[in-house]
């Protein structure tokens, strides 16, 4: 069951990446994400060679972690110019963050109590909750979430 708690613990940092690879998308850096997504198969690939011979299915894990980890930060490297970080968007992100930490640490919890696919249902359902119970998503925060996509006077 450890190894499922790690896969665990790279669902917040996964989620972060969908954002993430959308707006590198939506800003015309396809190759920068596909460099980027490049460099992630290549510490995927190394990871798993030095943690799956000792550790088995946790090595793959940490491995998975690892690279989910890994596009999180070139990912935020490669759109911070197009992030304008607010305090309104900082109190979006941390709502955010809340959310997605009471969905991990759920489905933490509960695959140590009952089946794998249990588990990740009831952990679904509580961090679609979750999102609901911080308010993760109003109105203003969906403007501004569009708000870098929308055109400018030149």
């Amino acid at each position: 069951q450890s190894a499922l708690q790690v896969s665990l613990a790279s669902l917040p940092p996964l989620f972060v990446n969908f954002l993430l690879s959308s707006l590198l998308n939506a800003t015309n850096r396809q190759a920068r994400q596909t460099l980027i997504l490049a460099g992630v198969v290549i510490v995927n690939v190394v990871v798993n060679l030095v943690l799956i011979p000792p550790l088995a299915q946790l090595g793959a894990s940490i491995a998975a972690l690892s690279a989910t980890t890994t596009y999180t930060v070139l990912g935020l490297w490669a759109t911070r110019p197009h992030l304008r970080l607010t305090a309104a968007t900082a109190r979006f992100m941390v709502r955010l963050a809340a959310a997605s930490a009471i969905a991990a640490a759920s489905g933490w919890l509960l695959s140590r109590a009952t089946h794998v696919l249990i588990s990740l249902a009831l952990s679904t359902l509580i961090g679609g909750a979750a999102i609901v119970l911080c308010r993760v998503y109003r109105i203003a925060e969906l403007r501004l979430l569009l708000q870098p996509f929308r055109r400018r006077p030149t």
